[in-house]
């Protein structure tokens, strides 16, 4: 169990430590006659950031059945599968 809660941890922190970083680290977006600088990144990412984490809850936790038990490599592969995704996103 305790290693289920530990690949839960690096999935979530993954995808939010990218929101963290995309929204600190993307250049601005520059529009209007003078020339407003708008950290659109900052704005909406967290919102991606939301519907991942959902999806990985979602995944390693909500459809788990009682009577079964998933294997340590699925826990990890959705772990790993997702901090990849979110690493080459950011």
């Amino acid at each position: 169990m305790r290693e289920r809660l530990i690949w839960l941890a690096v999935a979530l922190g993954g995808v939010w430590l990218s929101v963290a970083l995309i929204s600190i680290f993307a250049p601005d977006f520059v529009s209007g006659s003078e020339q407003e600088h708008i950290p659109i990144a900052a704005l909406i990412t967290w919102v991606p950031g939301l519907f991942a984490t959902r999806s990985v809850l979602n995944e390693l936790v909500r459809r788990r059945q009682p009577g079964k038990v998933a294997p340590e490599q699925a826990w990890m592969g959705v772990a790993l599968l997702t901090g990849g995704i979110w690493a080459a996103v950011m």
